[in-house]
């Protein structure tokens, strides 16, 4: 039986691709996590600037509200809009980050801004219809609230 000669080169040649193509792999995912990090934040820029200008457009349109309804710009439309970025971008960033909770913060109060101006329009233009507010945690003590919420 013949030996073979093991030759320290070729492992430490192996060795070394091996290292490579890891710390490559590496920087490849560190790169592709930057971008969707860029993406998400972009995304959170363009929501704050639709949270307000929908706060501002509610805010126009205070004195003329029976104006609005011929109009129809759809500011609740808008806020389920905004809403469902705000849903992605939980779903990205998680529930505890502290600039979704500060995005939420902010759009639950242009929810309730909106759900008073619905309430004058009601009152002041003679409209038959029924609002509902609902919120709900994100505790995880409650299984279909999410459901809930999206179908009213």
């Amino acid at each position: 039986m013949k030996r073979r000669d093991f030759s320290t080169t070729n492992y430490f040649l192996a060795f070394f691709m091996t290292v490579l193509i890891f710390i490559i792999g590496i920087f490849v995912g560190n790169y592709f996590n930057e971008m969707r990090i860029d993406d998400i934040t972009s995304l959170a820029d363009n929501m704050q600037i639709n949270l307000l200008s929908s706060d501002l457009e509610t805010r126009l349109l205070e004195d003329t509200p029976c104006n609005f309804i011929i109009n129809d710009s759809g500011s609740s439309t808008e806020l389920f809009t905004i809403g469902a970025k705000l849903d992605y971008i939980e779903s990205e960033l998680g529930a505890d980050n502290k600039d979704v909770l500060r995005l939420k913060e902010y759009y639950h109060l242009l929810e309730i801004r909106d759900w008073l101006y619905i309430k004058k329009l009601i009152k002041d233009c003679n409209i038959d219809a029924t609002t509902i507010l609902y919120f709900y945690s994100n505790n995880g003590d409650c299984d279909v609230c999410q459901d809930q919420g999206f179908i009213l």
